[in-house]
């Protein structure tokens, strides 16, 4: 099974990549204990597939 660098091309990556890293940014302040890295990449590894 391919993972989501692998699948995306490199422009296509960078772009979810900075979403995530919005999404974290802007989830943090309100609640910081609850941002489950593992869980937010298999997420993102179960919409990619």
């Amino acid at each position: 099974m391919k993972t989501i660098s692998e699948q995306l091309s490199e422009r296509e990556y960078s772009i979810l990549t900075a979403t995530v890293k919005d999404y974290i940014r802007t989830a943090l302040p309100v609640a910081p204990k609850r941002v489950n890295y593992p869980q937010v990449f298999a997420v993102l590894e179960f919409m990619s597939s």
